[in-house]
């Protein structure tokens, strides 16, 4: 998905009301996805870059090619992600193109931000993060 494209959904989906928006299919997936970001996360805060990695979808792996260059990027221009403070999810949706999960981050700077997560289903029926939108949360008080 191209980074307009991408920008264009996350606009939508903050934009949306909830009614205009297909739910997640089934309650074992929004498990499964949140479980999957949530351990990307964690290897996020543990400095794990290998563990990070593994979560991404294989078209990520390939672009970035090794769990260094992936970190490293996570650390410099979505420092909200790498170090979140707190995590709260949102919904978790499905649109023509993608699976989307809603995340909610605070900083370590106490800053609201507004994750997108694209998921991606693999053959084997695990989830794996394809990609991640990150802006300032429109609906934090801030």
């Amino acid at each position: 998905m191209s980074s307009f494209r991408s920008l264009a959904v996350l606009a939508s989906l903050v934009a949306a009301p909830a009614a205009a928006l297909a739910e997640a299919s089934s309650q074992s997936d929004v498990t499964v996805i949140r479980t999957t970001i949530e351990r990307q996360l964690e290897a996020f805060r543990s400095n794990d870059g290998a563990a990070a990695f593994a979560l991404a979808a294989p078209k990520i792996q390939a672009s970035f090619g090794s769990p260094d260059r992936f970190i490293g990027l996570v650390k410099e221009g979505y420092s909200p992600v790498f170090k979140a403070k707190s995590v709260m999810y949102g919904r978790l949706v499905k649109n023509e193109d993608a699976t989307l999960q809603l995340v909610h981050l605070v900083d370590n700077r106490d800053r609201p931000w507004l994750a997108l997560y694209i998921m991606e289903a693999q053959a084997d029926g695990s989830w794996r993060i394809a990609g991640c939108l990150l802006t300032g949360d429109p609906g934090a008080d801030i």
